[in-house]
């Protein structure tokens, strides 16, 4: 099972300062998750401080790559990181 936090910041609300609105946005998600048992298919939607979608989250299960996590459409599958530089 996977915990996938996806956050867009092109939105006015990061305009000036980024880490103050990512904060306050991992907060309240945080707050939301807390006192929950969360399971797969769970999600929800980040909102920034104008009301804006800035993003989403999910639960996910299923396979994922062994070298740097990436989930797989199914098992065995290529990566698909395998191009970038960044993955091994």
């Amino acid at each position: 099972m996977r915990f996938v936090l996806s956050m867009d910041m092109e939105n006015d609300a990061f305009r000036e300062d980024t880490g103050p609105e990512v904060a306050r946005i991992l907060r309240n998600l945080a707050r939301t998750v807390e006192h929950r048992s969360l399971d797969t298919d769970d999600d929800g939607i980040l909102l920034d401080l104008n009301g804006n979608r800035a993003g989403m989250w999910e639960v996910i299960e299923g396979p994922t790559c062994t070298v740097c996590d990436a989930p797989l459409s199914h098992e065995g599958a290529t990566c698909p990181n395998q191009r970038l530089s960044a993955h091994p």
